[in-house]
């Protein structure tokens, strides 16, 4: 919903706050009965873009205050962090290292043969990210990647989506024009559920860790066509392997290839094809699924030098596996959004929008079609 600014250079620094305003049809996401309700937002906007020598700093930062009209219980504070520095030595040695965290209430309805709630639940992420790269000569690099990854929830009956997981990547990358870039990798994930339940004819009787890990190997490509369209793509083949949710266990071919394209300066489309395993995929929310196959796109038009339209869908096919049970389902969502906003200044702007999902599945109750519209009002001081 937020646009966050670009930064003037004289000015690094911003502060503001947002008022939103939104309805929304299907609160729980149920199959049948949806609620309805409105849902009022306040934000509070800081962040920062500033060069430090070879160094870059950058702060994206908003604490929310979140106010249904009828379903009170659910009333939260959130936020959403996004920090890093990105530096680089007198010599061959550069990279980054950031950090993303947010607070935020769950989806509903989400599956896995999970009985629907209809309380208050927080869902809590952590990634932590370090980059480093090693020019060793004009066309090649070194670079490592380390990550790590934490989610949980407050509703206990969530638990067994709570997940850690670091992994690490090294790999080489060739760039002989400077059009097209190169790169084979070696990519090592371990993790675990904590608290993956069991399950005895269908009814849950404890729950354990269950440990999982993936190894791939990475071919990645990126294409610049022309000025305007431009090509990155990326292919593994690889395997995943958990100790006791083996009916996810996974070994095939996994990628993903993304397409720019900017052939104005008031346009540009941006579309991504991706299959992957659910853990991994891109597609966001909490995905449960073997395997998913997704399609994504977003477009931006400059109507006027202060009028702007978006607009973007999503469409993901999930194959989709319940806990102990050795069989498989699907799990499909469609989502469609659009979008306009005004700048009436550099600090004040001015936007509305709309958002409807769409998902059919194997077990019916799973199933909802859930919309939202609302406008905000955002101010911002630099």
């Amino acid at each position: 919903m937020t646009a966050m600014p670009a930064l003037a250079e004289s000015n690094p620094y911003y502060f503001g706050g947002l008022l939103a305003y939104n309805q929304i049809s299907n609160v729980f996401r149920q199959a049948t009965g949806p609620n309805s309700d409105r849902l009022a937002t306040t934000s509070l906007l800081a962040g920062l873009d500033e060069k430090l020598g070879r160094q870059r700093l950058f702060v994206d930062t908003s604490l929310q205050s979140n106010r249904y009209r009828s379903n009170t219980a659910l009333n939260n504070q959130g936020y959403s962090l996004k920090a890093g520095l990105e530096w680089a030595t007198l010599e061959r040695l550069s990279g980054v290292v950031d950090v993303n965290a947010s607070n935020a209430l769950a989806d509903y309805n989400v599956g896995s043969n999970l009985i629907p709630i209809f309380k208050r639940n927080i869902e809590r992420n952590r990634q932590y990210h370090g980059l480093f790269r090693l020019g060793l000569v004009t066309r090649y690099s070194l670079e490592a990647n380390l990550m790590r990854r934490e989610r949980n929830f407050s509703a206990a009956e969530y638990a067994q989506f709570e997940s850690r997981q670091d992994s690490a990547s090294l790999g080489l990358s060739y760039k002989p024009s400077a059009t097209v870039a190169l790169g084979l990798a070696a990519r090592h994930i371990a993790g675990v559920f904590p608290n993956y339940p069991l399950l005895f004819a269908g009814i849950l009787v404890g729950s354990a860790e269950d440990k999982f890990q993936r190894d791939d190997i990475d071919l990645t490509a990126e294409f610049a066509a022309s000025g305007a369209s431009k090509v990155a793509a990326r292919l593994s083949r690889g395997k995943s392997s958990h100790s006791l949710s083996y009916e996810r266990n996974f070994s095939g071919i996994t990628g993903v290839i993304n397409w720019t394209w900017q052939p104005s300066a008031k346009f540009n489309l941006s579309t991504q094809l991706s299959h992957d395993t659910g853990q991994e995929t891109l597609v966001a929310g909490l995905n449960q699924n073997r395997i998913v196959s997704a399609l994504q796109t977003t477009a931006n038009y400059d109507l006027t030098g202060k009028v702007m339209l978006n607009a973007g869908a999503t469409i993901s096919r999930g194959d989709y596996t319940y806990p102990n049970i050795n069989s498989s389902n699907f799990d499909n969502i469609t989502s469609v959004n659009l979008g306009a906003r005004w700048a009436y200044s550099r600090g004040l702007t001015f936007g509305c929008q709309g958002k409807h999902s769409s998902r059919s599945n194997s077990t019916p109750q799973y199933g909802f079609s859930a919309g939202s519209y609302g406008c905000y009002a955002q101010g911002l001081f630099y």
